[in-house]
């Protein structure tokens, strides 16, 4: 993990692709993983420019699930946290609106994809991202361990 620009160029591809072009949905899920990218590269500026376009895009086609508000509602909150015009306890509460996906509903499969509260916790807590993602995977094993 970290390999970011190459990270990118591939998300560029897949954007590029005539794959994408007719599946709206995962356009603007490649789109805000695009922008996660750009986030971790530091790239504020355009990220925030962005996140207004791609909230029009998903609106416009219709298309606007709760998991990708919220995707989008944390990297503002995130670029607001970077520039320190906005508290953590935004992202805390964030987070705990995901939970609320996570464990319900037809979007939890979503977090299949891509564990958009886990990189928001790693932000909070300023740890690697992979490092919160171990500790889940492993707290997880332990409960199914415990289940069996």
């Amino acid at each position: 993990m970290g390999d970011y620009k190459a990270a990118l160029e591939y998300s560029n591809k897949l954007l590029n692709s005539d794959l994408l072009k007719t599946n709206v949905q995962l356009q603007g899920w490649t789109k805000i993983i695009s922008l996660v990218i750009l986030f971790e590269l530091g790239d504020y500026r355009y990220v925030s420019r962005q996140l207004k376009s791609l909230k029009s895009y998903f609106k416009k086609n219709k298309q606007f699930p709760r998991y990708e508000s919220l995707a989008l509602e944390s990297l503002r909150a995130l670029i607001a946290d970077e520039t320190n015009k906005q508290p953590a306890k935004t992202l805390s509460d964030i987070l705990k609106r995901f939970s609320a996906l996570r464990t319900g509903g037809t979007e939890a499969t979503r977090f299949l994809e891509f564990e958009f509260d886990w990189w928001i916790e790693s932000k909070i807590k300023k740890v690697p991202f992979r490092d919160i993602v171990r500790f889940h995977r492993l707290a997880k094993a332990i409960q199914v361990k415990n289940v069996t």
